[in-house]
């Protein structure tokens, strides 16, 4: 419902109200997830994890889509700013939930994913989201996490694929020769793959 109204209500009349709104949501459906979640002994449901990302997903959705029609320029640091505040909740819980760390940090990882998407274009993205893939694997790898390994790993993947693309693309007609940007992805990409292949190989 929410998302419904904020359809029909954006532009910067109802900017402020909306990202009260937003907040407040957000923050109630936190607080409940928290206080049904933070006993003792108490595990993770599927329903817990689902709950768990799709409020953090639905508050960046809604507050994007507000500021997005009145500055796009301020898109990227709202993801940012996400990510940073879903980071920080998974450093608060590492020493107390270590599972429910790990959801967080995943969500604070998909919203910097996103945020590096908005932000940059061509190498950029290709180098953030690579280097974000190294990290979330060798944190799954760390942690024994199976699903956050593969999450990374699809991230990866996903940077390899873009960055097949750029290298096969039209070059520019100021491009230098040899020593220019998609040649120096693709020379950090390989250095990443032999780094995750050595870290892979140690455990």
């Amino acid at each position: 419902p929410l998302l419904a109204w904020i359809g029909g209500h954006t532009g910067r009349t109802w900017l402020t109200a909306g990202l009260v709104t937003v907040t407040a949501v957000y923050v109630v459906h936190l607080l409940a997830h928290f206080e049904a979640t933070l006993r003792e002994g108490h595990q993770l449901t599927r329903a817990d994890i689902a709950a768990l990302h799709l409020n953090g997903l639905a508050a960046y959705g809604g507050a994007n889509w507000l500021i997005e029609a009145v500055s796009f320029s301020a898109t990227a640091p709202v993801a940012f700013a996400f990510a940073f505040w879903h980071g920080a909740v998974a450093f608060w819980l590492a020493t107390r939930q270590r599972d429910h760390a790990l959801h967080f940090a995943a969500l604070a990882f998909t919203l910097l994913t996103v945020a590096i998407a908005i932000q940059f274009d061509g190498v950029g993205v290709t180098m953030g989201w690579a280097a974000e893939g190294a990290v979330v694997m060798w944190l799954g790898l760390r942690e024994q996490r199976e699903w956050l390994r593969v999450g990374g790993l699809a991230l990866f993947a996903l940077a390899a694929v873009q960055l097949l693309g750029l290298q096969f693309a039209t070059p520019t007609i100021d491009q230098v020769v040899f020593l220019n940007r998609r040649a120096g992805c693709g020379a950090f990409l390989v250095a990443l793959a032999y780094a995750l292949a050595w870290i892979h190989h140690r455990r």
